[in-house]
């Protein structure tokens, strides 16, 4: 049996070919290279323009994809070193307390101001992006030269919001020493309750804006 590429249809020039016995649609970078030179010989001057325009947009989308992960990559990054440059003879008292409670499940204040604040400003800034991170974004694609339009920088923008208010954290409460919010095989439910303690733990946050970021990093 004959192998083609994988499909991942990424633009929307398709032709109807022969695969293992049977005609589907296959788009144009699905293509093997002899199907694909064989579409564009049949191509008008026009058609190809039409496209070149089509594949344009296609690598312009694959860029930003590839630019949102390099910098969501940097945020895992950064709120990593975060947590690890903690008092570390802090993390071996509190081990198995997670960032904003007390080893008895009582909430620590200090810690939960910093929660708080963190949950607050994703909701605020998500919906208000801050314009520092809109002009980052284009003076970005200026360099490059490029030019997004608003939802393109918007996006870009709202890529850069967990650095943003990491930074914010730590001018606001240089204080606190920062450590690793859970186990990671944990998972805080609404209320940010801690599950695989014994004891009862105190809420922290309003159910209310604990979903509503809840569903924003779900759609991030």
């Amino acid at each position: 049996m004959k192998e083609y590429p994988q499909e991942l249809e990424l633009d929307t020039i398709y032709c109807r070919l022969p695969r293992n016995g049977k005609y589907v649609n296959i788009c144009f970078t699905d293509q093997t290279e002899e199907e694909q030179m064989g579409f564009l010989n049949a191509l008008t001057e026009s058609g190809l323009r039409r496209m070149c325009m089509e594949l344009a947009r296609v690598a312009r989308a694959q860029g930003l994809r590839s630019l949102r992960l390099e910098e969501a990559m940097k945020q895992r990054v950064l709120l990593d070193s975060i947590s690890m440059k903690d008092d570390f003879s802090c993390m071996r008292l509190n081990k198995q307390a997670p960032f904003g409670y007390n080893l008895d499940g009582t909430v620590n204040e200090r810690e939960a101001e910093v929660v708080r604040f963190v949950f607050t400003k994703s909701h605020e800034y998500f919906f208000n992006i801050p314009q520092g991170l809109l002009d980052e974004a284009h003076a970005w694609a200026a360099s490059e030269g490029i030019t997004l339009n608003d939802e393109e920088a918007a996006d870009m923008a709202r890529a850069r919001i967990t650095a943003y208010i990491a930074t914010e954290v730590r001018e606001k409460f240089p204080d606190v020493k920062f450590r690793k919010a859970a186990p990671s095989k944990s998972k805080y439910p609404f209320g940010m309750k801690y599950p695989s303690r014994s004891y009862a733990s105190e809420e922290m946050i309003d159910h209310d804006l604990y979903a509503q970021v809840a569903a924003i990093i779900a759609k991030s």
